[in-house]
């Protein structure tokens, strides 16, 4: 990981380091995307007040109509809670 969005860049790829795999399943009309992550500092938040920067989590965001102007973000925080957000 080269470039952090937010916070400190890793020093290599012990500190943190990922990758994505992505799938199309024809039947199901699916798309499937795995990540793989190492992290030597996991951050998990069991408080109800919990925010996107407080804890570990994956986050991608979609053009499903390909337009630019239909874009949808999902996230899986660190606990596994799965968040749909609004698009």
């Amino acid at each position: 990981m080269l470039n952090a969005e937010y916070g400190a860049a890793p020093l290599d790829a012990t500190d943190l380091g990922a990758s994505v795999r992505f799938a199309y399943d024809p039947d199901e009309s699916a798309l499937l995307i795995a990540f793989e992550v190492e992290d030597d500092d996991v951050q998990i938040s069991t408080r109800p007040d919990r925010s996107w920067d407080t804890e570990d989590g994956v986050e991608v965001y979609l053009d499903l109509a390909h337009n630019g102007e239909t874009i949808r973000q999902f996230a899986l925080r660190g606990d596994g809670t799965k968040r749909p957000a609004s698009g």
